[in-house]
């Protein structure tokens, strides 16, 4: 799974620190964890939907005994080309469950990169979740001190704001040139609530954007916190299975496109 999981280049250099188990995930993880309990930090790459196989091993061999585990869960989301077997719409809603379990959702290279330090340098079960393909157009995104929320200018005294994370956040962006703001947490779980306070202060209405299961998600989560704070809120997420199909085509179905977005908003077709 060297070249699938993007790691030729790191087997070649360390050939001394790169092994390959195949699609063995339970065997995976239950490795890593024994590197872990002998002292180790292990990095181990798996396809988000597939990361499902082994969430007993997860649970039990990483979570419960608390070790330092890296766990990078490739092709999170929406994945182009490969059918319902492989859509990464779960990982979210199932380690989210876990204790001592922090969840990281980069949309650029950068923050992927700033993910994988930070994971590196944190306890327990640290989950980076990244999609097939490349990192989402650049964009002036603000950060919060600690980096773990972006947002655009200005989104403070938005009344109508987009609340998201990950590479759906680019489907919502020409939405801010009507007045929408947008803020995009990198840290997914757990998720900092009362960092968003002054952020969505002038907002009246906030939608929820995940790419990822309803139930159990993100947005599941926060909304509840939102309704205390007095927000209207709305979600748009995935419900049901996720068929084969071209990017958009599958944003499209599931009421994740530009417009579908807006419509939430505005009084627009979807």
């Amino acid at each position: 799974m060297d070249a699938g999981t993007g790691l030729t280049k790191f087997k070649e250099a360390y050939p001394d620190r790169f092994f390959d188990v195949g699609i063995a995930e339970e065997h995976a993880v239950t490795f890593g964890g024994g590197l872990a309990a002998a002292g180790k930090l292990p990095v181990c790459a798996i396809y988000s939907t597939f990361a499902q196989r082994a969430y007993d091993q997860i649970f039990h061999d990483v979570s419960i005994a608390g070790y330092h585990f890296v766990l990078a869960l490739d092709r999170a989301g929406f994945v182009e080309g490969d059918g319902v077997t492989h859509q990464g719409m779960f990982d979210y809603s199932i380690f989210s469950t876990l204790p001592n379990t922090t969840i990281y959702s980069p949309a650029t290279l950068s923050e992927l990169d700033g993910c994988l330090d930070t994971a590196l340098g944190g306890e327990g079960l640290q989950i980076v979740r990244y999609p097939k393909g490349g990192e989402i157009a650049f964009y002036g995104w603000r950060y919060t001190p600690n980096g773990e929320i972006a947002f655009t200018e200005g989104v403070e005294g938005c009344k109508n704001v987009v609340i998201t994370y990950g590479r759906i956040a680019q489907n919502a962006l020409p939405l801010v040139e009507r007045g929408v703001g947008i803020v995009r947490f990198i840290k997914v779980f757990p998720p900092d609530y009362a960092a968003i306070n002054s952020l969505i202060a002038g907002a009246g209405r906030v939608c929820i954007v995940e790419e990822g299961i309803a139930e159990g998600g993100f947005a599941q989560k926060l909304t509840p916190y939102l309704l205390k704070l007095g927000k209207e809120v709305t979600v748009r997420a995935v419900n049901g299975l996720v068929y084969h199909g071209a990017l958009a085509q599958m944003f499209k179905a599931h009421g994740l496109s530009t417009e579908q977005i807006a419509a939430e908003f505005f009084n627009v077709d979807e």
